[in-house]
């Protein structure tokens, strides 16, 4: 997509209180477009800089899971109010989790969830087969 129809001036989408409507209300809008083009297109077109950056984690949420659901999704990384790696206390075991994430960005709104969660045994430096 050119930039110029990226950055173009547009009227801006109505707040809508609740976070799932909203969302799906901009995915109507839109059409198909990519992770780039929704962060783009899609934040430029919200009614506060709080909802254009709810659709960039939308975008960002669908490079990491590139097939994710297109209804609204959710990151559950913070554990102990820390978002370090090394620190992550939770766990995949035989397809089981295991542990508590503190805070998830619009995890009262998601339809899904995208949890990190380590799968090598505690304190084995191996990875998970």
């Amino acid at each position: 997509m050119p930039w110029q129809a990226l950055l173009e001036s547009r009227e801006r989408l109505p707040a809508n209180p609740d976070l799932a409507e909203g969302y799906g209300a901009l995915l109507a809008h839109l059409g198909n477009v990519t992770p780039f083009e929704l962060a783009v297109r899609g934040g430029r077109l919200m009614a506060t800089p709080g909802l254009a950056f709810l659709v960039g984690y939308q975008a960002a949420l669908r490079m990491l899971w590139p097939s994710a659901p297109s209804s609204l999704g959710a990151l559950c990384a913070t554990e102990r109010r820390s978002l370090r790696p090394a620190d992550m206390q939770t766990r995949l075991e035989d397809l089981r989790l295991h542990g508590r994430k503190d805070f998830v960005t619009a995890g009262d709104a998601a339809d899904w969830l995208l949890v990190a969660a380590r799968c090598e045994a505690r304190g084995s430096a191996q990875p998970c087969a």
